[in-house]
């Protein structure tokens, strides 16, 4: 066991052979505050965090003996004990949440297990940061937990918890982040656009078995993270009229037009059933009168990484996500797409960009080679007729190039001399000569 606490901390009652390495970290002088604690490579079990909130932790300090009986963990602000190679085990006492100086918890990535139970004068906790994710808890979510005023990050993926209503989390009106992904029995109602409180700028929820998109989508004005990947969203069952962002009758099939909101910077769709990123129906004397007509995902003007892999989608790939400066990742593989790829002239910023497993067709757009920050490019299993790109050879960070399954032709050029970084070479399957 090694214990690194300044001397500040009495360790008496907890046994060796139950920890294996815990730092408690010090923000501030000795003897004034007790202001985190972090564990790595521990062996918990039990209820062994229960014996570290009990009296047998006691702060000495040499300046000031009259502090020698406070509780250390009385003036706790902030625990880190997630995902250790060890992991903690047992379920979660609720005294854990009594801590009045408490403002971050994570306990994510360990086997915790049970439920949680209610706890005293939750309305007064100053706790900001809550991090459950990926134990075993189950049961009902404690009411407590939405008595915490003070709440602004919630996460709770990957557990076992019962049905839960989205609405319940109204009451939180400081929630910034809400992660329930993998809460498979989460009702989210029909009628929940109301829900304009709080303002999210991150909500994750990943398989919940959701077959439409959550209307109260609609009112998060903030939200820069959406993740509502892996569900069986299917828009074509939903009414082919009406949405409430436009003017513009939609067609059925594709996503409605709120969901594209331009706080946006990574946005996850994969994973489901979806068959258009937009479509409208418009007469020629609706569309003489508007105007050209922009389409709403190219209202994203911050996005940063997008993901609508492993879908229905089909038509063109949109040509402004080759404008958007800010873009970073780009998957779109296992889909229908069909067409040239769009031209990057100003999303330099790529770093990735997978378009496989589509029937996408003509050549490569030259201004791939101005994205001087290319890692990986996956273009593998489409109809694509072009030469090889030995110009891309010119990437110092290209570390994958997959063009597999494509028409491509001719020789092979300056793969030794360039391609200084390439680890991952794949051109099986076309017309390739010399």
């Amino acid at each position: 066991m090694r214990w690194e606490t300044n001397g500040l901390v009495d360790t008496k009652g907890i046994g060796e052979e139950e920890v294996d390495s815990i730092r408690i970290d010090f923000s501030k002088p000795a003897g004034t505050k007790l202001a985190g604690i972090l564990a790595a490579n521990r062996r918990f079990e039990g209820a062994i965090l229960e014996k570290l909130l009990k009296s047998s932790a006691k702060v000495r300090s040499p300046q000031n003996p009259m502090l020698s009986q406070v509780n250390a963990f009385s003036a706790l602000e902030n625990t880190y004990l997630n995902s250790p190679p060890k992991r903690l085990s047992g379920p979660i006492h609720s005294s854990l949440f009594t801590l009045p100086s408490l403002q971050t918890l994570n306990l994510g990535g360990n086997q915790l297990v049970g439920e949680i139970g209610e706890f005293p004068n939750a309305s007064s906790s100053l706790l900001k940061h809550l991090y459950l994710y990926m134990n075993h808890l189950s049961g009902s979510i404690s009411k407590s937990i939405f008595q915490l005023s003070s709440l602004q990050s919630l996460d709770i993926d990957y557990n076992n918890f019962d049905s839960l209503k989205i609405d319940m989390f109204c009451q939180l009106k400081t929630l910034r982040l809400l992660h329930l992904s993998n809460m498979s029995s989460l009702l989210i109602g029909s009628d929940n656009e109301s829900l304009s409180s709080p303002q999210l700028e991150e909500l994750r929820l990943m398989s919940c078995n959701l077959t439409k998109f959550p209307e109260f989508i609609k009112t998060q004005a903030k939200l820069g993270t959406l993740d509502l990947s892996f569900n069986g969203i299917d828009f074509s069952k939903e009414i082919p009229f009406g949405d409430a962002n436009s003017s513009f009758p939609m067609l059925s099939g594709a996503i409605p037009n709120w969901v594209w909101k331009k706080s946006l910077r990574a946005l996850n769709l994969s994973n489901n059933s979806l068959s258009s990123l937009d479509r409208f129906s418009l007469n020629d004397s609706l569309a003489s009168s508007r105007g050209p007509l922009s389409r709403p995902v190219c209202n994203l003007s911050q996005l940063q990484w997008f993901d609508a892999s492993y879908n229905k989608l089909s038509g063109s790939i949109p040509s402004c996500f080759g404008n958007i400066i800010t873009l970073e990742y780009l998957n779109l593989h296992e889909n229908n797409f069909s067409g040239s790829i769009p031209d990057f002239a100003k999303a330099t910023q790529l770093y990735l960009l997978q378009l496989n497993n589509n029937k996408l067709e003509g050549k490569l757009p030259r201004s791939l080679a101005n994205c001087t920050g290319f890692g990986i490019l996956n273009l593998g299993n489409n109809t694509l007729y072009d030469s090889f790109p030995s110009w891309l050879g010119k990437l110092t960070k290209l570390i994958v190039l997959v063009l597999r399954e494509n028409r491509f032709y001719g020789p092979i050029k300056y793969v030794k001399k360039d391609f200084l970084a390439l680890d991952v070479l794949d051109i099986a399957s076309n017309d390739f000569s010399g």
